[in-house]
């Protein structure tokens, strides 16, 4: 027995759901599915109303919230929808055409193409707009980006110059900001800045782990850097992750460790004073192993680098991602300052950093290193046995609020003291001195 034969449709939608060959249950289900994706916002409809859509009995067009959501549909504006229905003889055609946006998708040879084929087109033409939607889809926009680069640049700045205690939890707002925007969508160039910038603040928290005297931590927050540097692909960033890895496995007393991070990063294709950076922290690990020469030859490669380089973006953003010069002047310091025989040569080059860092611009200024670059002058004066003139050089530190004695202060100090407890060094007055220095070096206790 066969059927009777089905009305004409009334307008376009229903001509366009009859060549799906939805129900009308089931098009009230793609139209609910279809409502709820990302900005849509639209109002919920009861089935009553979309059959009265298919029926043609409306005396008006559907809501601007509906018509946006059949639009998205169908690839038709809604007027269109609404209006006279093909003859039956072409509509299944318009309904290809329509949901291919505009494109005759019929076969050149004339034919009506066979049902098996229109499902096919159905589909993949709904699977384009399915993802063309998500291909668009960001979560941050260029002033945005750029709003996230100038706050970098002003954690970066105030890293030097601001207590790490107090700087700590912007930088940490700042990761979990960068890392929660790249949990969600965007354009593959916004990936890359997003990247970027997760890379550079994951740095700066790797620094200030180390500051603060967990060196487990700062090694972690610099993996996550050197991840997010390496799909950024940036290799300068990836270069400065190494510096602060080297940085802190050298104040932990992990030489290997800081050896092998300096000469990793030297490897990579690297811009800018990072560069310069990376010898002179290989200088800094020859002399702590007692390899003067070694140390002396990265010092030399370390001026070469800085006289060749051309600044880098991360010289432009500054502060604690630039190697500026009163900083290096302070590492040749440092590495002399580990040589007994070399304590009148650390003294000059310990004098030479403080001056360049009390006169620095603030751009080039750092409160640490200028710390650490008069406790090298001290340890030049107990090598030589001058206790007062080390006292003098040390009035300025033992002063430090509590703030500012960071880890590597701390170890700067312990080293001071093992200087003056050499052979002959314990008279009254150095007794009282190496007291007060173990007790400045001490870790702070969490309350």
């Amino acid at each position: 027995m066969t059927g009777a034969t089905p009305l004409p449709p009334r307008n376009q939608l229903a001509a366009l759901v009859r060549a799906r060959r939805w129900t009308a249950a089931q098009f009230c289900a793609e139209y609910r599915a279809a409502a709820a994706k990302p900005g849509m916002d639209a109002v919920p409809v009861t089935a009553s109303t979309i059959k009265r859509w298919l029926a043609g009995t409306l005396t008006s067009l559907p809501r601007p919230s509906a018509a946006r959501v059949l639009e998205a549909m169908f690839g038709c504006t809604v007027e269109e929808l609404f209006g006279p229905a093909p003859d039956q003889q072409r509509s299944s055609a318009v309904a290809i055409r329509h949901t291919a946006a505009g494109h005759d998708t019929r076969p050149t040879s004339g034919r009506e193409p066979d049902g098996a084929t229109e499902r096919q087109v159905d589909m993949s033409t709904r699977r384009v707009r399915e993802f063309l939607p998500l291909a668009e889809e960001t979560n941050i926009g260029t002033e945005a980006l750029d709003a996230l680069t100038d706050e970098l640049r002003r954690l970066a700045r105030a890293y030097p110059v601001q207590p790490i205690p107090t700087l700590f939890p912007d930088l940490a707002d700042f990761q979990d900001l960068a890392f929660r925007l790249l949990e969600g969508r965007q354009r593959p160039h916004q990936t890359r800045d997003l990247y970027f910038l997760a890379a550079a603040a994951s740095a700066l928290l790797a620094s200030g782990c180390m500051d603060l005297g967990n060196p487990t931590a700062a090694i972690a927050h610099a993996r996550a850097a050197y991840v997010c540097a390496e799909n950024a692909g940036h290799p300068t960033l990836m270069a400065q992750v190494r510096v602060f890895q080297s940085m802190t496995a050298y104040w932990a007393g992990w030489t290997n460790d800081a050896a092998t991070y300096a000469a990793t990063g030297a490897t990579l294709p690297a811009e800018g004073t990072v560069t310069a950076w990376l010898p002179a922290l290989d200088a800094r690990v020859q002399a702590a192993r007692g390899d003067t020469e070694s140390a002396r030859r990265a010092i030399v490669r370390a001026e070469e680098a800085r006289a060749s380089s051309e600044p880098s973006d991360l010289d432009e953003i500054g502060g604690q991602l630039t190697f500026t010069s009163p900083r290096q002047l302070y590492y040749a310091a440092d590495v002399l300052a580990w040589s007994p025989e070399l304590a009148a040569d650390a003294e000059t080059a310990s004098i030479a950093a403080i001056a360049a860092y009390e006169s620095a611009s603030p751009d080039q200024s750092s409160r640490q290193n200028l710390t650490l670059s008069r406790v090298d002058l001290a340890i030049s004066y107990a090598h030589r046995h001058d206790l007062d003139a080390a006292a003098a050089a040390l009035d300025p530190v033992l002063s430090l609020e509590t703030a500012d004695r960071t880890e590597p202060v701390r170890e700067a100090i312990r080293r001071l003291r093992r200087a003056f407890t050499g052979p002959g060094q314990l008279s009254g007055p150095a007794q009282a001195l190496t007291a007060e220095l173990e007790h400045f070096a001490r870790p702070q206790i969490a309350r």
